[in-house]
């Protein structure tokens, strides 16, 4: 599951760490007549003099410290990961968002970007392996490129559709939320990986791993999903025009106007926003261009996100010969830590026969990897000035349906072999079946989720 998607989606106030208002800047005890002096970018923000270095002080000990102990390859994942948590939490990536989106709000930008993102990095990589078949590891010459396929089982379906239920919670929703959801997610993981578990979905009945690729060639798959990307592109459209007249962005609506000279008269109907009005009228706006501030003040578009996750996924790949994953590494955050209390978790089967124990923590790629996605997103959430922000008030039912969102996320990621990153981004991006298998009983139950959450105070 992205980690940090959402990760300041709550918050309205604070424009980065120049704030906008400011008790420096108000009038009180201000003669009016008297000019005053401020940054052009407003006040600075105090909490970001503090937040910002202490990040960067964690960045250099962790970057300093993987080149002494493990070289190049940890600094590079570790680069590479703080590009995607910057990507997620600047362009407000949600995976959750895009589903909840989509089936309550009957908007579909956020998805739309999502296989926008899907169709970029699997045409890009396909280039790459086509040109060069047996191109190696950047970091690790005896590791070669390969697709990401899971197995196309019943489990996939089921673990995805307990997955899409437990994404009635996003993390990245607050604070306090995350963090339970978050704990819980990988409580969730561990249990899914003792033996009662771990023998059911390791070992169920599949056909195996189909790869449209390895069937098809890499132009017959790759075609082939690009088409399947565009169907489902053309889906959202239509059910957000039905719904509202419009589609999102701006760009697309004026070619669709073009294309469907009708659909003018639909969206009159439909809608009378400003934000309609204006697609209607042509008319643009000349804002101010504060290049420099905007970059890396202000939230961009999602679009934007889909380009720099497309960039930070072809590195990861060429680099590590690894695809993005997430969750895979969460029974070790607890397996390490009981083996170091002596508990000899390394007899349980999943560490025998699936995945093995690394010596340490930061031994293994996607431990850095996550771990460097998190402090990328609080080095940007602390820049946008939105780190921090949220409700704190406790809500006790809040919370519980935390816990169990967790719970739910934990165990169906690893029952389906994956999360949405792992389990279904990185299969669609190798035009892998399992991606479909795992979108299927994933939109199922988003479908679930979103009716739940108002009955454990959410709003959709």
């Amino acid at each position: 599951m992205s980690l940090v998607g959402e990760l300041s989606s709550s918050s309205t106030t604070g424009t980065g760490f120049f704030s906008s208002t400011s008790p420096l800047t108000s009038d009180s005890g201000i003669n009016s007549n008297e000019k005053k002096i401020t940054d052009p970018y407003g006040q600075i923000n105090f909490k970001f003099m503090i937040i910002f270095p202490l990040l960067l002080v964690v960045f250099f000990i962790l970057f300093f410290s993987f080149s002494q102990v493990y070289g190049g390859r940890q600094i590079v994942i570790l680069v590479i990961g703080l590009l995607f948590g910057i990507s997620l939490s600047q362009c407000k990536f949600g995976y959750t968002s895009s589903f909840r989106n989509l089936i309550a709000n009957r908007k579909g930008k956020n998805f739309r970007a999502l296989i926008t993102m899907f169709a970029l990095t699997m045409w890009i990589l396909s280039i790459i392996i086509s040109a060069s078949p047996n191109h190696k590891s950047w970091t690790d010459k005896t590791k070669e490129l390969h697709l990401s396929a899971a197995p196309v089982s019943w489990t996939v379906f089921f673990g995805s559709f307990i997955f899409g239920i437990g994404c009635l919670h996003e993390v990245g929703s607050g604070i306090v939320r995350t963090l339970i959801v978050f704990i819980f997610f990988i409580v969730g993981t561990f249990i899914a990986a003792l033996d009662w578990s771990f023998n059911v979905w390791f070992k169920a009945k599949s056909e195996g791993r189909i790869n449209l690729i390895e069937k098809w060639g890499t132009a017959g798959g790759t075609i082939f999903q690009t088409f399947v990307f565009l169907i489902l592109g053309i889906i959202t459209i239509a059910i957000e025009i039905k719904k509202h007249g419009l589609v999102e962005e701006k760009f697309l609506q004026r070619i669709l106007m073009k294309l469907f000279p009708k659909l003018r008269d639909i969206a009159r109907n439909k809608s009378n926003s400003i934000e309609s009005k204006s697609l209607l009228t042509n008319h643009t706006k000349n804002a101010k261009r504060e290049v420099v501030k905007n970059i890396f003040t202000k939230k961009h578009d999602i679009y934007v996100g889909s380009i720099l996750l497309t960039i930070a996924q072809v590195f990861l790949y060429l680099s590590t010969s690894n695809f993005w994953g997430v969750m895979g590494v969460f029974p070790f955050l607890i397996a390490l830590p009981l083996r170091a209390m002596n508990v000899d978790v390394e007899k349980m089967k999943y560490f025998q026969e699936y995945s093995t124990l690394p010596t340490h923590f930061f031994a293994n790629d996607y431990i850095v990897l996550d771990l460097s996605i998190i402090l990328g997103a609080f080095l940007s959430a602390t820049v946008t000035g939105t780190f921090g922000k949220g409700n704190y008030r406790p809500n006790w039912k809040v919370y519980g349906s935390a816990i169990i969102a967790g719970l739910l996320l934990g165990f169906g990621s690893r029952w389906a072999y994956g999360c949405n990153v792992g389990a279904w981004t990185s299969p669609s991006i190798s035009a892998s079946v399992s991606g479909y298998v795992w979108f299927a009983g994933g939109l199922l139950g988003n479908i679930v989720g979103v009716v739940c959450r108002p009955y454990v105070g959410l709003k959709n």
